[in-house]
């Protein structure tokens, strides 16, 4: 039985043993189960973290698709919007090439008919070249017609109507006032050809009064009181335009002093328009004319000189120099130079107008019975103009002379002593020298007597057989003028009377 214990008991502590070693190795594995649990754990966080990363990222990856989403939908819209631009694009490109191919045609068409209107406006032109030249022999024929010197008469206001006129004047005036006015009539339908002068009354000796004597003229043109500058140089304009065209054109004021010469020739003020005289709207004219025929292939040189014969001697009236060189007058064939005086280009009319003021300052004037600021010499203005023509080669040479001559009043009545005697005196003499001259040309003599005055000399070749020239014969229509008036009208008549031959254009090739 004890031994049974002991067999009992050790088989006991066997399976203690065993039970201890199998517990044993249990705490190991479960010490090993436990290090593993705790790396799994570790692991466990690790891919909790990483999940929780991954899912943030997937979130956010799924906002970042959303938003691609709804741009490829907006891309999609613009896509089929450009789609159908590009359709119509398409449509309208194909619509242009429709519209190209229609004008190119029509502009196929527009180079054909540019072409012909090439041909036509070629032709034109030659046609206007012909016109041209056939204007210039119409325009000098019936210059000829008219007669290679005409006068014109022109009477100025009488100083009554001047002082009525006049803002200075009084409102009333005498009947003694009104009396002082020459009776000039103007015949009806003599279409402005004709003037009656009617001298003052005189008394027989028995005292009765006798009825005035009446004298009757005729001339080209009679321009009364109340016409204006514009309308005398509308009569002129053709002849100043001849200049142009290469003739040699001479107009000429006569008439005693304060007959109203320098109004009709200069006018008060150049630079006012309405009262400018017969220079400056010739002046006017050749350069409005200037720029049509650039049209018909004319270029114009002009220089411009203005002189004043005083007493037989020269002045330059545009040199600013004061000199004391002797201007020479000197011929050249159908040329004519003055010596030392100054020859100024211009290319316009502003360039002339100061011109004309300076010489207008220039000029030689002085107090006499006729008139308190007479001028005492006779002003030449003269226009020279150089033409040539691209398309027909032709080369002209005009010249233009305006001249205001000085009072023609007789001694007697000019009351002249002294200085403006021997002034009276070579006026006198330079006008008759003027009459002896045209009456020469009138009659054909072979001695013309140019170089009896400096006036006609200078105008030796612009005033003759191939020239064309006007006399402008100015009246002072009052009763205290009428001897002056009437032997004015005398001189008028005879120069009107006159036929010097015909004019000759200047023209070379």
């Amino acid at each position: 039985c004890k031994k049974l214990v002991i067999d009992h008991e050790e088989e006991l502590s066997s399976q203690e043993y065993s039970f201890k070693r199998s517990l044993k190795s249990k705490d190991v594995k479960i010490e090993s189960l436990d290090d593993e649990i705790a790396t799994l754990t570790k692991k466990n966080q690790s891919l909790s973290s990483t999940i929780r990363d991954q899912l943030s990222e997937i979130d956010s990856l799924n906002v970042t698709i959303e938003s691609q989403n709804s741009k490829i939908q907006s891309s999609q819209v613009q896509l089929s919007s450009t789609k159908m631009l590009l359709t119509n694009s398409e449509s309208e490109v194909d619509r242009q090439i429709g519209i190209v191919s229609v004008r190119d045609s029509e502009i196929l068409s527009f180079k054909e008919t540019i072409e012909e209107f090439k041909c036509e406006v070629a032709r034109l032109e030659a046609k206007s070249l012909s016109d041209e030249k056939l204007r210039k022999q119409l325009h000098n024929a019936v210059q000829e017609l008219k007669g290679n010197i005409r006068v014109f008469c022109r009477v100025r206001p009488s100083d009554f109507e001047i002082k009525q006129a006049s803002k200075s004047s009084s409102s009333s005036s005498s009947s003694e006032e009104k009396d002082d006015i020459l009776a000039f009539h103007y015949p009806e339908n003599t279409d402005d050809r004709e003037i009656e002068a009617a001298g003052p009354p005189t008394k027989s000796l028995s005292g009765s009064s006798v009825e005035a004597k009446k004298w009757l003229f005729s001339y080209d043109r009679i321009f009364q009181p109340k016409e204006s500058q514009s309308e005398v140089f509308s009569e002129i304009s053709q002849l100043v335009q001849s200049a142009l065209d290469g003739y040699k054109v001479c107009i000429f004021a006569y008439g005693q002093t304060s007959s109203g010469k320098t109004y009709t020739m200069e006018g008060p003020d150049v630079l006012k328009f309405e009262d400018r005289g017969m220079i400056p709207r010739s002046v006017d004219k050749i350069f409005e004319q200037i720029e049509v025929l650039k049209e018909k292939g004319w270029t114009y040189k002009c220089k411009v000189m203005f002189l004043e014969i005083y007493n037989e001697n020269l002045r330059d009236l545009l040199s600013k120099k004061s000199t004391n060189a002797k201007l020479d007058i000197r011929h050249q064939k159908e040329n004519t130079t003055v010596t030392n005086l100054e020859y100024v280009s211009v290319k316009s009319p502003d360039a002339i107008y100061p011109l004309l003021l300076r010489a207008n300052a220039s000029r030689s004037v002085g107090k006499t019975d006729c008139n308190e600021r007479s001028s005492r010499s006779h002003s030449v203005f003269q226009l020279m103009l150089s033409g040539s023509n691209v398309h027909t080669n032709e080369k002209t040479q005009g010249i233009l002379n305006l001249i205001d001559l000085a009072g023609s009043e007789r001694l007697k009545s000019s009351h002249s002593t002294g200085d403006r005697l021997k002034e009276a005196q070579s006026i006198n003499k330079s006008l008759s020298s003027l009459g002896d001259v045209i009456s020469a040309l009138n009659n054909g003599e072979k001695h013309v007597p140019y170089r009896n005055s400096k006036l006609t000399y200078l105008l030796q070749n612009s005033f003759g057989g191939d020239s064309k020239t006007l006399m402008f014969v100015n009246l002072s229509p009052d009763i205290k003028n009428f001897q002056e008036s009437l032997c004015s009208l005398r001189f008028a008549s005879k120069v009107n009377s006159c036929q010097i031959g015909t004019a000759k254009r200047n023209v070379k090739f």
